[in-house]
């Protein structure tokens, strides 16, 4: 009766540690899962935050070179408004011609 209590008490030590490696190898799985995912999150964060900051100092180098340009036609043409009207219609005809370029491009890939 002894024999079989201590072989009892011996799979159970041994199923308890089975238990016990088991949960670790899965803690240690979901945390390396954990850490792999947090990686590629930043990256795309990174990524994101470096997009805009680019598209930020774009956007102000095109509005400081439309100024520059406006400035310049004042001066060629002797007139304080006449350049900023000229810079100012191309902009405008500019974003016209893109947005219906966008308008074709939509009802192609609509219909």
């Amino acid at each position: 009766m002894r024999f079989k209590l201590k072989k009892v008490l011996f799979r159970l030590v041994g199923f308890e540690l089975l238990r016990k490696e088991v949960v670790k190898l899965l803690h240690r799985g979901i945390y390396s899962i954990k850490e792999e995912v947090n990686k590629k999150l930043m990256g795309f964060v990174i990524k994101g935050v470096l997009l805009l900051l680019l598209m930020g100092l774009f956007s102000l180098a095109f509005v400081f070179g439309m100024l520059a340009l406006a400035l310049y036609f004042n001066e060629v043409l002797y007139s304080s408004y006449k350049g900023f009207l000229i810079v100012s219609a191309g902009c405008i005809g500019l974003l016209i011609l893109l947005l219906g370029l966008s308008k074709v491009r939509w009802f192609k890939n609509g219909s």
